[in-house]
């Protein structure tokens, strides 16, 4: 009666899905995707422009450095004290405000001020 019982239960059972889990299924299709798109990219990739240019004489280089500042900046006329207290004395001497520009990570041996 008892070989029955499991005969029966056996019969009943249902097979093992041997079918890759959910997350599993999902880090494939991304790697597939990714990959995909990674090789898409490098079969339509073009050479830099950058690439085909020759190294430049210096006055070519300063020609271009030039042409990309904008021409007419505030700031650029601003005569800039990198020592505290010569533009705190300068500031007191025009009266006008000071603007005190904080940077860290400067040299211990600066000898600027």
């Amino acid at each position: 009666m008892e070989a029955e019982y499991w005969n029966r239960r056996f019969e009943k059972a249902k097979p093992l899905d041997r079918s890759p889990i959910q997350g599993e299924r999902t880090v494939l299709n991304l790697t597939a995707v990714s990959c995909s798109v990674m090789f898409a990219g490098l079969a339509w990739a073009q050479p830099s422009p950058v690439a085909e240019k020759k190294p430049a004489t210096l006055d070519a280089l300063q020609a271009e450095i030039n042409s990309l500042k904008a021409p007419h900046v505030a700031w650029r006329g601003i005569a800039w004290k990198s020592c505290l207290l010569e533009g705190l004395r300068e500031a007191r001497a025009q009266n006008k405000p000071a603007l005190l520009w904080v940077f860290i990570d400067r040299p211990i041996d600066d000898a600027r001020c």
